[in-house]
C-alpha cells in the first residue's frame, strides 16, 4: 500500500483518486476549492465519443465513454439518485462540409441517425430548417452533481479532502507518490512549468427559457450547444474557447456576444433570451489535443491536458494510471 497525494478535485482527481482506492491505497486530495471547484464543475455534460466540429468518432471514444459510464452507475448508487440522464443529442449541419461529415457519421455508426430539415424541426419545434444527425447514445451528466457523488465513494472508501492548495511539490515529500491532476493550474507548481500546457478559458451562459416555448426534448449543438437545465426553468448555452484572455473570471458581456450569434444560426427563438449567469473555467490543452498521462521523476505523475474531453477521457486515463502506478 502506498500514501498517495493527488492535487486537485476535479474529473481527473477524483477518477484518478477512485481507482487508486479500490487497489487499496491511502488517498489524500488536495485542492482549495472544493470539490467540482474548477472547470470540471462548469462542464455541460455532454457525453458521446463523436468530437469536434467534423463529428468523427474520437481515438479512444468509445473506451471513454464505456469507463465514464462506469463511475457514473457508482456515482449514482452512492448519492441514490440518477446523475445522468440519456437524453440523446442533435447535432445540426450549418454547412455543406458539416452536412458531408454529418452524412458520414450516420452512415458509419448504428447509434447514430440522420434526420432531415423537417425530421429536426419536428424532434424540436422552432428550429431553423437545417439537417443534422441523433446521436441516439449522448448522455447528458450533471457534472457537479456527479462529481459530488463520486467525492462521497470515494471518501467512503476512505479518502481524505484537504482544502488546501499546493505551491511546490516540496511539501509533498512524505508521500510516496504524488499526482497532479490540477488542469490548467498545474503551470502554478514551479517543478513543472515545462511542461507543454496552454490554458484556454471557457464560458457557459445560463439563459432564462422562454415560458411560451417548450423545453427542449434533447441537448442541441452545432456550433454552440444548448442544455436544458433540471426544471425546464433555464438552459445552458456554450462555450467560448479563449487563447487569449485577460481574466480566469467570467466576462459575461463578451462571452454573450461570442456565444448568442451561434445559437441565432440554429435557434432563434432564443435571441432575446435573458442572461441570468456565466460561468468560466480553464481548460488544459496539451500538444496534439491529447492527453498528457507522464511519470515526471520517481515519485510524480501528470494527468493533464483533457482540453474540452475532461468528460470523455478522464476515467479511461484514470484507470490507465492506476496500472501504470502499480507497476512502480
Amino acid at each position: 500500500m502506498k500514501t498517495i497525494a493527488i492535487i486537485g478535485a476535479g474529473f481527473c482527481g477524483l477518477a484518478s483518486a477512485w481507482e487508486l482506492l479500490q487497489e487499496g491505497h491511502e488517498v489524500h486530495i488536495y485542492d482549495p476549492s472544493g470539490i467540482a471547484g474548477g472547470a470540471s464543475g462548469v462542464s455541460a455534460g455532454l457525453l458521446h465519443p463523436f468530437t469536434g466540429i467534423h463529428a468523427n468518432l474520437a481515438e479512444w471514444g468509445r473506451e471513454g465513454v464505456a469507463s465514464t459510464l462506469e463511475l457514473i452507475r457508482i456515482s449514482s448508487q452512492t448519492l441514490g439518485t440518477p446523475v445522468a440522464e440519456e437524453s440523446g443529442m442533435l447535432r445540426l449541419a450549418l454547412t455543406e462540409e458539416m452536412r458531408a461529415d454529418f452524412l458520414s457519421c450516420a452512415s458509419q455508426h448504428e447509434d447514430v441517425d440522420w434526420l432531415e430539415p423537417r425530421e429536426c424541426q419536428h424532434l424540436v419545434p422552432n428550429l431553423k430548417a437545417l439537417p443534422g444527425i441523433c446521436i441516439r447514445s449522448a448522455l447528458t451528466v450533471r457534472s457537479a452533481l456527479y462529481l459530488r457523488g463520486l467525492w462521497l465513494a470515494c471518501e467512503q472508501s476512505g479518502a481524505t479532502l484537504i482544502p488546501q492548495p499546493v505551491t511546490s511539490l516540496s511539501s509533498l515529500l512524505d508521500y510516496d507518490l504524488v499526482i497532479t491532476a490540477m488542469g490548467a493550474s498545474i503551470a502554478s507548481l514551479p517543478e513543472l512549468r515545462h511542461l507543454p500546457i496552454r490554458p484556454i478559458k471557457g464560458q457557459v451562459l445560463e439563459l432564462a427559457w422562454p415560458q411560451d416555448i417548450a423545453p427542449l426534448a434533447l441537448p442541441l449543438n452545432s456550433l454552440a450547444y444548448l442544455v436544458m437545465q433540471p426544471g425546464g426553468q433555464s438552459c445552458l448555452a456554450g462555450a467560448t474557447f479563449e487563447r487569449d484572455f485577460s481574466t480566469p473570471l467570467p466576462v459575461p458581456e463578451a462571452a454573450f456576444h461570442e456565444i448568442m450569434p451561434k445559437i441565432a444560426a440554429f435557434y432563434p427563438a432564443l435571441s432575446d433570451a435573458r442572461l441570468i449567469g456565466c460561468r468560466a473555467g480553464l481548460r488544459a490543452s496539451a500538444p496534439g489535443h491529447k492527453p498528457l498521462l507522464k511519470q515526471v521523476d520517481a515519485k510524480t505523475w501528470v494527468l493533464t491536458g483533457m482540453g474540452s474531453k475532461g468528460l470523455l477521457y478522464h476515467a479511461l486515463f484514470a484507470k490507465r494510471l492506476c496500472q501504470k502506478v502499480q507497476c512502480c
